[in-house]
């Protein structure tokens, strides 16, 4: 599983919350060979909230508490690097 968001290189810190996620272009991805049905109800955007403070040039502490498809919750916190 992968959840991937898009920041402003100048941030040093940033919350993003609900309607924002959109804005940051979050996306929670599967990644496996499982069959995904097509379920129009649960095409909706993400809501929750991203939080991130940079402890150093490549990483940051990120928490995230997101609910995708409308019932896919993902509670994630730790300290992430940057891949370039």
């Amino acid at each position: 599983e992968f959840i991937r968001f898009e920041i402003s290189p100048d941030l040093t810190e940033f919350n993003f919350t609900d309607e924002e996620l959109q804005d940051i272009s979050t996306v929670f991805t599967k990644s496996c060979f499982c069959e995904f049905p097509d379920d129009p109800e649960r095409n909706v955007e993400p809501i929750g909230t991203i939080h991130g403070t940079k402890i150093s040039d490549t990483r940051w502490q990120i928490s995230i508490d997101v609910t995708f498809y409308g019932s896919d919750t993902r509670t994630v916190s730790g300290v992430f690097t940057i891949r370039e």
